[in-house]
């Protein structure tokens, strides 16, 4: 797997573990991953892309975010190889 690869996969699985405590807005995800903003865009437009997580409300202000069940799933396949 390139380092790309495993940089992205490794801010979203932080990103996951986040919204799988509670819903975060955008600004305080970003904080709490302790991420580069771009980064943090790109990995966050694949998320919602994928369905892995979902905005509560419509286009701007600040809605948050949250983990989908699909999004849960792929949390604990992803989860076992950064925690080892």
């Amino acid at each position: 797997m390139s380092k790309v690869v495993e940089k992205h996969r490794e801010l979203a699985t932080r990103i996951l573990g986040v919204l799988d405590k509670g819903d975060h807005c955008w600004g305080d995800l970003l904080r709490k991953t302790l991420s580069m903003p771009g980064r943090f865009s790109r990995v966050m437009k694949s998320l919602r892309e994928d369905e892995l997580v979902q905005k509560l409300g419509g286009k701007g202000g600040r809605a948050p975010y949250r983990i989908t069940e699909k999004g849960k799933k792929q949390l604990q396949i992803w989860r076992p190889k950064h925690e080892s």
